[in-house]
């Protein structure tokens, strides 16, 4: 496993108990998973389009939710290569930076970690909520 995405199985196994138990309490375990990550310096893979962007546009590849942008993003390269595209373009992010900067796109609406088997849908509010704890760690 590549050593910048060590920790990000405890991020698939917090999505795993969505997925077995949908419930508030293991979504809020699973956004303190997300932020521990995060302030551990974690990254992600993002996928990014072989083709150019459009003037201005990062080249990240998107998926159209409800008439809706959400980046696209993989926990590990296992993860990254169930996807029916398993040869797409990627790089890896700070999951900070990742955050941040679908904040700051108003076009976006979230991103999908994991979108062909333990996927998790991070809205803008779910963001927020990842980001906000920066500010309030929480106990490890």
């Amino acid at each position: 496993m590549n050593q910048e995405l060590k920790g990000n199985e405890k991020i698939e196994e917090a999505i795993l108990m969505i997925q077995q138990e949908p419930s508030m309490d293991t979504l809020s375990f699973a956004i303190l998973s997300i932020n521990r990550r995060m302030r551990e310096g974690g990254k992600l893979i993002l996928s990014v389009e072989s083709a150019a962007p459009a003037e201005g546009q990062l080249p990240i590849r998107v998926l159209e939710i409800d008439g809706e942008e959400w980046w696209v993003a993989f926990t590990s390269f296992e993860e990254q290569s169930k996807g029916s595209d398993a040869l797409q373009s990627t790089f890896l992010v700070d999951m900070d930076q990742l955050f941040h900067a679908a904040m700051s796109e108003k076009r976006v609406g979230g991103i999908v970690l994991n979108p062909w088997n333990r996927t998790l849908q991070l809205d803008r509010k779910l963001i927020a909520m990842v980001i906000g704890l920066q500010d309030h760690p929480t106990e490890d």
